[in-house]
């Protein structure tokens, strides 16, 4: 079976130890760290409650947002365990094991799973006492197509040549929603070329695109 794990990307859940344990393993300098570390956590807090202030306390998770950097520490946080796909084997006892990681996960890192979008794929040969065991251990959704996985379809039929008709509307939606007119033919040309490259390229690193498709770009 495989599960499309989506995850809540909430600001406010992101523990702060969790935070420096992702940046020390990304790699990034124990200084930068220490002073990134420096914006992230507050001496302490109060809270304005009926006119009154609070007792100060600290909090020890959540991400200011506004701040240009905290996006990019979001995202790298959330490389960890996002639009994840796991694989395994098709029986209650796996479903309990991915259950009791995810909630690993959350611990640490004060994220967790959005059961209303993380999916479960099943073959068709599959029983469906067993399908329904293990949607009990999970508690995920039935899904028949897994959709998209970082913007590429994922398919499950035989590919022709209408499979790919969404790559020839991205080209033209990009295309269209450019002021042409205002371009030199220079321009128009440069404009055209980074479109018709980029696109199908990025498409390209997981998929043998047809020749139609090819053709009609």
């Amino acid at each position: 079976m495989a599960i499309k794990a989506d995850l809540d990307k909430t600001y406010n859940r992101l523990y702060w130890d969790f935070i420096q344990d992702t940046l020390l393993d990304v790699g990034f300098p124990l200084t930068l760290i220490n002073a990134i570390m420096e914006c992230i956590v507050p001496v302490s807090m109060q809270i304005v409650w009926n006119r009154r202030l609070t007792d100060e306390f600290v909090p020890n998770r959540g991400i200011k947002q506004g701040c240009p950097l905290f996006p990019y520490i979001f995202v790298l946080c959330m490389e960890r365990l996002d639009d994840l796909f796991l694989f395994v084997e098709t029986n209650a006892n796996q479903a309990y094991m991915i259950k009791d990681s995810l909630i690993t996960f959350r611990v640490t890192s004060g994220h967790k799973v959005n059961d209303s979008k993380t999916t479960v794929f099943f073959s068709k040969i599959l029983k469906v006492s067993s399908a329904n065991a293990i949607y009990r251990a999970l508690g995920f959704c039935q899904s028949d197509y897994l959709e998209t996985y970082l913007g590429v379809t994922l398919f499950h039929k035989r590919v022709t040549k209408n499979t790919f008709n969404f790559i020839i509307n991205k080209v033209k939606r990009k295309l269209d929603s450019w002021n042409a007119s205002m371009l030199s033919m220079a321009g128009r040309v440069t404009l055209v070329q980074s479109i018709l490259l980029s696109i199908p390229n990025y498409f390209k690193q997981t998929v043998k695109i047809t020749h139609g498709t090819c053709a009609d770009i």
